[in-house]
């Protein structure tokens, strides 16, 4: 897939920066290519829960914003993204060190951007599938501001 904004990797780590939930919770950007973005978070208390998993509400966080920005990267500049549906299956309890979120433009349309993102957990250095979400974009051009 192409970059409609040949500086894409600044746009979705500078846009990244902007989440203040994701810097609450201690996510990061790892890999980011055209149409692909990875994010990951480590284990620590404020997102697990009572049985010392990830939090399934953190889980379905990270995938949407990995999601998110996968398709944001396509998008010229001076655009914005907005998540118009996801529907998340959790496979597995999401028991390790580190939470990945692999998010992965399907196609891209007009208005439309649909992606596919896989959810690993860490654990002993492998990783185990946890989760996996389809997600339905609504791309916006010629600026950020948002008008409903």
């Amino acid at each position: 897939m192409d970059a409609a904004n040949p500086d894409y990797d600044t746009a979705v780590r500078a846009a990244f920066d902007r989440q203040p939930f994701m810097g609450f919770i201690g996510a990061r950007v790892g890999a980011v290519a055209p149409g692909r973005v990875e994010l990951r978070l480590p284990f620590h208390e404020g997102v697990g829960q009572n049985h010392g998993f990830f939090h399934g509400g953190v889980i379905g966080a990270l995938a949407d914003v990995a999601g998110g920005f996968a398709g944001f990267s396509l998008m010229p500049p001076n655009s914005s993204v907005l998540t118009a549906e996801y529907k998340l299956s959790i496979l597995a309890p999401g028991l390790g060190e580190e939470l990945i979120a692999r998010g992965e433009v399907l196609r891209a349309g007009k208005t439309l951007i649909t992606t596919e993102i896989k959810v690993y957990v860490r654990r002993d250095g492998q990783e185990h599938m946890c989760a996996i979400a389809l997600q339905t974009l609504r791309g916006r051009t010629g600026g950020a501001e948002v008008q409903f």
